[in-house]
């Protein structure tokens, strides 16, 4: 079944927090929790529903957004991207050692917001296909599915049938069909072999 992308914002100014919650409402994402705090953000993501973390790098409390980056990065390898006030040398030098997947300076436009994800979970669907992360990745039962402008996280059970058309396949699901561009030979050799013939 094909699920709206969820992501969790980790911002302790509120105003910023409830503009981004508008921002992703209105760009069809789903917000999986908010939080203020590490302790908060490391709650929700226990729950194993976020796809994608908004974080900010200074938070309240003891620990901080590069604390927290490494816990997401070691732990429940999503993708995250900084939304951050900072833009000099020193932070971005070590904001870089976390390996986010995109860096976001204050103030912040939805389209900056939307192209960040879309770019993220585009590059993390990519991961997960190299064959280094396939068997470890914690997606590995999902894919990430173009539909209209956004990506939708789709179970991969719910895969009917992939058609061939040339550099483009059709993905046939229960209640759907998405269009990508990739080749039969390319694209199944990505997927798990346990699922497809």
């Amino acid at each position: 079944m094909n699920k709206k992308i969820r992501i969790l914002i980790v911002e302790d100014e509120f105003i910023t927090l409830d503009n981004l919650r508008e921002s992703l409402e209105d760009l069809e994402y789903e917000v999986s929790g908010t939080a203020m705090k590490a302790n908060k953000a490391i709650d929700i993501l226990e729950k194993k529903d976020t796809d994608l973390v908004l974080l900010d790098i200074q938070l309240k409390g003891e620990r901080t957004g590069f604390w927290l980056a490494e816990q997401i990065k070691n732990k429940y390898k999503i993708p995250f991207i900084f939304l951050t006030a900072f833009s000099d040398k020193s932070t971005i030098q070590v904001a870089i050692k976390t390996n986010p997947s995109g860096y976001i300076v204050k103030p912040f436009t939805k389209a900056s917001i939307y192209s960040a994800i879309e770019i993220a979970i585009k590059n993390s669907s990519e991961e997960y296909f190299s064959s280094d992360t396939k068997k470890n990745n914690s997606l590995q039962d999902t894919i990430f599915l173009k539909q209209g402008k956004t990506y939708r996280k789709t179970q991969l059970s719910e895969i009917q049938y992939i058609e061939a058309f040339k550099n483009y396949l059709e993905v046939t699901l229960l209640d759907s069909r998405h269009i990508i561009r990739s080749t039969l030979k390319e694209f199944y050799s990505k997927l798990p072999e346990s699922h497809f013939l």
